[in-house]
């Protein structure tokens, strides 16, 4: 979805243009933090609402700029689109759907086709755009079309997730009389979304805790994801024409990638999964920049760094997505995954600091190695708290858990003691 926010408003120079683009850029990052509000509700109203909302949403924000004709509807549709993009209620959902043994797979399955979709960018330029960028907003169409239809595809046929039910069921049945009186604890259980509610609880049990200090050190090493044209723009020397060719196998390597990591997941757990693909991102860089450095196929460029993004956020959907789900009951699910969504944008943003920082030091011909040099401790850090402190969330019943399943015996008992 990011490169159908790349596009300029029409009607407007190249420089006003490229300002219309940091300006969206600009607002969408206060607007994105509604979502500590908007995502918890979620946990009250359920998950099928806000799938069928978001859908219906990213088609109006692209159909927005598809008819923009000035800076004005151009960022209100970026935004739109920029905020429901965060949101990330599929991967609830999916979650959810899914039966214990296949919901990495699946959820990788669906990230995978989202991926090949932006195939659809350089064949929609080709076709209706037809390479004049002066019609560059009719590429918009088609996708704001297929938001639309698949929000009423939604709206019929989706069903309200059966973990999302059960718990909702339990909580209606519960005498209000007995809400009332439950401990800080009971609260904390029987709450129904609220963003301050998921981080006292996330702070309050050891496998959240860790989880959290796991992603902020996997998302200091997200300098790479962001910085690959550059690399092949500065350091490979790549012509324009070169890094199009490479762009064109970057989703498959990319999706190929993606779906690997939730076979793996399912088939050998969640923790070796994280191994694994940030090994595969380690390596799936080295091989980008020596195929650029050394003038190896574009097309083999394209495919190692679309292996790097779809092995690095494997990893990272592993542990702030699909683990962070596993470890959290369902009435503060989707709460407690607005927590990701923030330590992404801060370390990110710290990683944007550290990169600013070393761009005037560096030699353009080596910024590939500074990038891969600057992603190993993250990883390397990630990988150490997840195998010592972390536990495995592999086959773990999405509507019984509690989240204190990894605490320890002494902690459980007393929080029992409090909830009678």
């Amino acid at each position: 979805m990011n490169d159908y926010r790349r596009a300029k408003p029409r009607n407007l120079s190249a420089a006003k243009s490229s300002w219309a683009q940091e300006a969206t850029s600009f607002i969408s990052y206060p607007v994105t933090l509604l979502i500590i509000f908007y995502r918890p509700l979620a946990d009250k109203f359920g998950r099928k609402p806000f799938l069928v909302i978001n859908t219906l949403c990213m088609g109006l924000g692209l159909f927005l700029v598809y008819l923009s004709k000035d800076i004005y509807v151009y960022m209100i549709g970026g935004t739109l689109m920029s905020f429901m993009v965060s949101h990330d209620m599929q991967c609830v959902y999916i979650l959810e759907c899914s039966d214990k043994k296949s919901r990495a797979r699946n959820y990788a399955i669906v990230k995978a086709v989202a991926i090949l979709g932006t195939l659809l960018v350089p064949l929609l330029r080709a076709t209706l755009m037809q390479n004049v960028s002066e019609r560059w907003h009719v590429v918009y169409l088609v996708p704001a079309i297929i938001g639309f239809v698949m929000s009423l595809f939604a709206l019929l046929f989706a069903r309200e997730t059966n973990a999302f039910l059960t718990k909702r069921i339990e909580y209606l049945k519960t005498p209000i009389e007995e809400r009332e009186q439950r401990s800080k604890e009971g609260r904390e259980q029987n709450a129904q979304g609220g963003i301050l509610t998921a981080v006292k609880f996330a702070f309050r049990h050891r496998q959240l805790r860790f989880l959290i200090i796991a992603c902020c050190c996997f998302y200091l090493a997200s300098l790479g994801t962001a910085t690959y044209s550059t690399v092949m723009a500065k350091s490979a020397l790549m012509t324009k024409e070169e890094i199009t060719l490479a762009l064109f196998l970057y989703p498959v390597g990319n999706a190929l990638f993606t779906l690997i990591s939730g076979f793996v997941s399912d088939k050998f757990g969640r923790k070796v999964t994280i191994v694994a693909m940030s090994c595969s991102a380690l390596t799936c860089y080295l091989l980008f920049i020596f195929s650029g450095m050394f003038k190896w196929t574009p097309y083999l460029t394209g495919f190692a760094i679309g292996g790097f993004m779809g092995s690095y956020w494997g990893a990272g959907d592993t542990i702030g997505g699909i683990m962070f789900s596993e470890s959290t009951p369902t009435n503060l699910r989707s709460s407690v995954t607005v927590i990701n969504t923030l330590l992404n944008g801060v370390m990110g943003g710290l990683a944007t600091v550290i990169t600013m920082i070393l761009l005037p030091i560096i030699p353009e011909r080596m910024f590939g190695y500074m990038y891969l040099g600057l992603t190993v401790p993250g990883l390397v850090g990630a990988i150490v708290i997840m195998w010592l402190f972390v536990g495995e969330t592999r086959g773990l019943d999405l509507k019984t858990v509690t989240g204190t399943e990894w605490d320890k015996p002494k902690k459980v008992k007393e929080e029992q003691q409090d909830g009678e």
